[in-house]
This record gives C-alpha cells, sequence and structure tokens, in this order.
C-alpha cells in the first residue's frame, strides 16, 4: 500500500456513526434521539482523544468506537439483540460511506461515484443481511438517514478534515483523492478488517 492511501485509509475506517444508526433505531423520537447521540459523540470523542492523544480526532475517535461497540457485542447474551445490535453498526457504516461521504464531496465539486459503488458491492451480503437483521423496525433507512444526517455530516467534516490534514492538501484534493482510489480503499475498507466482530456477528458467527 502506497503512502497517501495509507495515511487516507487510517481516517476513513471511522466508525463511530455505527453507534448513531443503533440509537435511531431503538429510540425513533426525533428531539431525544439526537440528543443522546450529541452526547454519545461527545463522549465518544473526548475518550478517544484521551486514550490516543497523539492520533488525529477521526482516529482516535476510531478506535474508541470500535473498542466499544466490541465490548458491547460480546457482552450481550442475546443472540438475536447481537445481531441487531450489528446490523444497526453497519448500517452507520454504511451510511456515512455511501450517501454523506458522496454528498460532502458533491459539494466539494467532486464525484466519488467509483469509490461508492465499490463499496456497494463489496458489502453485498453484509448489507442484505443487517436488512434481514432489522426487518421488523418501523423506522426506513431513508427516514433514518434524513434523522442522522446532521451527525452524520459531523463525522464526515471530521473525517475529510483529518485525512487533507494528514496529506497536507485542500478538502477537494482529499475527495479526489478517494475517488482516485476508490476501487483499492473500497476493498481495504471492507467491513471484516475494519470491524471483525460486526463482521462475524453478521455473517452469523458466534
Amino acid at each position: 500500500m502506497n503512502g497517501f492511501r495509507k495515511k487516507i485509509l487510517t481516517l476513513l475506517v471511522f466508525v463511530a456513526a455505527f453507534f448513531m444508526v443503533r440509537y435511531g433505531m431503538d429510540l425513533y423520537h426525533e428531539h431525544t434521539t439526537v440528543a443522546k447521540i450529541e452526547q454519545l459523540m461527545e463522549n465518544i470523542k473526548k475518550e478517544g482523544v484521551q486514550k490516543h492523544a497523539d492520533a488525529p480526532v477521526s482516529e482516535a475517535m476510531h478506535k474508541e468506537a470500535v473498542e466499544q461497540t466490541s465490548v458491547k457485542l460480546k457482552s450481550e447474551p442475546d443472540k438475536r439483540k447481537r445481531l441487531e445490535t450489528a446490523a444497526g453498526n453497519f448500517f452507520g457504516f454504511f451510511l456515512v460511506n455511501t450517501r454523506e461521504r458522496a454528498e460532502f464531496c458533491r459539494e466539494q465539486g467532486v464525484d466519488i461515484a467509483m469509490f461508492v459503488s465499490a463499496f456497494e458491492r463489496g458489502h453485498t451480503t453484509e448489507l442484505a443481511n443487517a436488512r434481514s437483521a432489522l426487518s421488523n423496525s418501523s423506522v426506513s433507512e431513508d427516514k433514518l438517514y434524513a434523522m442522522l444526517k446532521p451527525q452524520l455530516r459531523k463525522v464526515i467534516e471530521q473525517d475529510m478534515r483529518d485525512i487533507a490534514s494528514a496529506n497536507k492538501i485542500s478538502l477537494r484534493e482529499a475527495c479526489e483523492l478517494i475517488s482516485k482510489e476508490g476501487t483499492k480503499l473500497a476493498t481495504e475498507m471492507h467491513i471484516s478488517k475494519v470491524q471483525p466482530d460486526v463482521y462475524r456477528v453478521l455473517a452469523g458467527s458466534p
């Protein structure tokens, strides 16, 4: 892996957004949910930065979110609840990369469709499993995305700023890097590599 792609990946796998969707599924009351998510994100940021003071903010949050997700999954004795938690976490990862990141880069004048397509293709099975696990939810993906959009945008803005800073480039150039390396990045960002515990649960492993 070349140097700049490694720098991008260090940040691009940011998974703090995982938690947002699970909260949204459980508490579909917009004001309550948004407030809880705001507090959750602040806690992840605070704890992540304290534990990983030398890392960029998004990387520190990523590490903290991965740790908290793993602990939650491993401590949940109910198989169904564990699967629903993994599915909700996966949707956060999926939505922030296929929708919010693409919209952010469009605003910078860059089309990252190649990255999005590769990301979607690489997660076909996981997406189907997540949708099946949450099929009884009264909240559609579109409604959930609309409700959580302000928080997803904060995740992406922090992530993209850190990518730009790490490579000493503009936000537009950061998007251009993602566009140029889209297929390779999407492959290296597979959920099995980013959050193995979520992947294992979605795949039906204990």
